[in-house]
């Protein structure tokens, strides 16, 4: 149930979950796991740890920023995870809608500064579960999530009991792809991390390079070489105007790039 700016007293990690982990971990063996009601950083290392005592710690987490107290130590959560979701439908209840928004865009940009894949979720094209074209507003809220700089935008209803399934994948794909063509260019400054990391700044200096070869026009691709993913992602939250090529010899790198906006891997 929803608490509005409540606190959930039961553990994150349930004996329930805990055994769901270990078949997952065991059984399925995928890129990322998505956790609910995650509040803390503790939260997720909770998670984290079933995963590792399964025997599994490759596996990725998605925290699902959903509560009140998840926004209170979000950028905790952005640390510990390796991506989030902004689940609109029940943080839509627990805060005051028209508050939302404005998290929203703060969760992007924090997980964009970070490095980290943002996914938002939740009544994106919600009538297309009725009707075959979305509503004018949804279609902005599409527009503006990926201008803000999320790196995926996902169907719920729409697509798992809607009567337009298909319809609302083709809808959403024309938004997002119209919409990439109007993010703004970003300062490098404002989503640098303030790591020490020498990825980093060469990532800010490949950036500066393809906005050089953008107003020379001349095309070309920025080719990255990475094992663990961190330095193609370092490089797509700039948006740079050349396409970015990753290769790692890790498939399972590979197929974790995918959640990433602005990468072929």
């Amino acid at each position: 149930c929803n608490i509005p700016s409540g606190r959930l007293s039961v553990n994150v990690v349930t004996e329930k979950d805990t055994a769901d982990l270990d078949y997952i971990a065991k059984n399925l063996d995928p890129e990322f796991v998505a956790a609910s009601f995650i509040g803390s950083g503790e939260d997720v290392r909770k998670v984290r740890s079933e995963l590792a005592k399964a025997g599994n710690d490759k596996i990725k987490i998605i925290a699902k920023i959903e509560r009140p107290v998840a926004l209170e130590n979000l950028e905790e959560i952005i640390d510990e995870s390796d991506a989030i979701m902004v689940a609109r439908g029940d943080l839509g209840v627990e805060i005051e809608a028209w508050d939302v928004p404005a998290w929203q865009k703060k969760a992007v940009f924090l997980a964009n500064k970070k490095s980290k894949p943002v996914i938002i979720a939740t009544q994106m094209l919600e009538s297309m579960i009725d009707n075959a074209r979305p509503t004018r507003a949804e279609a902005s809220d599409v527009f503006n999530a990926v201008v803000d700089g999320a790196d995926a935008v996902m169907l719920s209803g729409e697509s798992s009991v809607g009567k337009y399934p298909v319809e609302s994948v083709k809808v959403m794909d024309e938004i997002v792809r119209c919409a990439q063509d109007h993010v703004p260019k970003h300062d490098p400054e404002d989503l640098h991390s303030g790591r020490d990391a020498i990825a980093e700044d060469v990532c800010m200096a490949v950036h500066a390079f393809s906005q050089r070869f953008e107003k020379s026009m001349k095309t070309g691709k920025v080719i990255v070489l990475t094992r663990n993913g961190f330095a193609a992602r370092s490089l797509a939250k700039y948006r740079p105007s050349l396409p970015i090529l990753a290769f790692s010899e890790e498939l399972r790198t590979v197929r974790e790039l995918a959640l990433c906006c602005g990468i072929k891997a």
